[in-house]
């Protein structure tokens, strides 16, 4: 049977939870909840290459596929709103990645701050520079933001070369970058483009164009747009004008969590900081957990003892959950602040 690739990600996404989180979960995964529940379930359940990768999302469109689902016995209820695929679900599930698969660089988490800014950029540029080349200046800018526009408007005026050659150079860059990719799509991002005298299609004309589904034409071409932020910031030597484009890239953190950080690095406590930033100490340690997510070189330790981390790390291992409750109840002198921190660190390694 053939789903629709948004059903195919939903299905996913159960699939990967395994009803230990509800619907909600997915909901707030898909268009990108910015809130610490949200951001750990992805790096827990290896999600977090779906974060924010459908914003637009309706609620009612979500819970009618999961009906759907439920009607076909593709899933079953464990709680209220929380489901697992049975082994027809897996089997749908299966053929339909086996026949178009996640793209290989599709990255949420790591690129969601950053990827609609890049692509105002880079789509912007190329039209002033189709323009340019023909010595015409009289043109409608595709990107209304009036920040893009003045953005480019000082990059052009900051860049050492002239405009033909800059032209030729971003050409070089996009072409080099994406040749012989056999796990791109360029139609996905060519057909968007504008430039002298050639409106860009919307989405839906494109996905129309190459008969795609729409969903899995979004996802081709963030794929094509997270591919070039990660390869212009490896090769940024050689791609001078996209790694330019991308702007300074940060660890993907909310910015009351990259405050908390800053004062941690200068050796503010909990208590310390709670007082200094009036908040809760529930809120700090929620940024901690998201620190512990996002830096690998996170020290927990001063949290979290070590004999307690293995003791949790223990369980849940052993019984492949990541259920704080369950976890609760075999490390009872462990608090739940604790293990979701433990948790955290483990990042999105794979359980063993």
């Amino acid at each position: 049977m053939t789903i629709s690739y948004l059903q195919t990600v939903i299905l996913y996404c159960l699939y990967k939870l395994k009803g230990e989180r509800t619907i909600s979960s997915i909901y707030h995964l898909l268009t990108g909840k910015k809130s610490s529940q949200t951001i750990q379930d992805a790096h827990l359940y290896q999600l977090t290459f779906l974060f924010q990768t459908i914003p637009s999302l309706d609620r009612t469109v979500l819970e009618h596929a999961v009906e759907l689902f439920k009607d076909k016995k593709w899933i079953d209820a464990y709680s209220t709103e929380s489901y697992a695929l049975t082994n027809k679900g897996e089997e749908i599930l299966l053929s339909s990645l086996k026949k178009q698969p996640f793209p290989k660089y599709l990255n949420g988490w790591r690129y969601h701050h950053m990827t609609d800014r890049f692509w105002k950029r880079l789509s912007l540029l190329i039209q002033v520079c189709s323009y340019l080349i023909k010595k015409e200046n009289r043109y409608v800018p595709i990107q209304k933001c009036s920040q893009t526009r003045q953005w480019i408007k000082n990059f052009l005026q900051t860049v050492p070369c002239d405009r033909n050659m800059l032209a030729e150079k971003l050409y070089v860059e996009l072409t080099d970058s994406m040749e012989n990719k056999i796990d791109l799509d360029p139609r996905t991002f060519v057909l968007r483009l504008t430039g002298y005298k050639k409106i860009g299609l919307t989405p839906e004309q494109a996905a129309k164009k190459l008969q795609m589904d729409i969903t899995l034409f979004h996802f081709h071409f963030l794929n094509i747009l997270h591919y070039l932020i990660a390869e212009s910031t490896i090769h940024k030597d050689r791609l001078i004008i996209l790694h330019t484009l991308n702007g300074k890239i940060m660890m993907p953190l909310t910015n009351s969590t990259r405050k908390t950080y800053e004062f941690l690095k200068e050796g503010y406590s909990i208590d310390e900081i709670m007082h200094v930033r009036h908040l809760k100490k529930g809120t700090i340690e929620d940024h901690l957990v998201e620190i512990a997510l996002n830096d690998h070189q996170f020290n927990i330790l001063p949290f979290v003892d070590e004999r307690k981390q293995e003791q949790i790390l223990h369980v849940a291992n052993k019984e492949r959950t990541k259920q704080l409750k369950y976890i609760k109840e075999q490390v009872d002198n462990a608090s739940y602040f604790e293990i979701r921190l433990v948790l955290a660190k483990l990042g999105d390694e794979q359980w063993s």
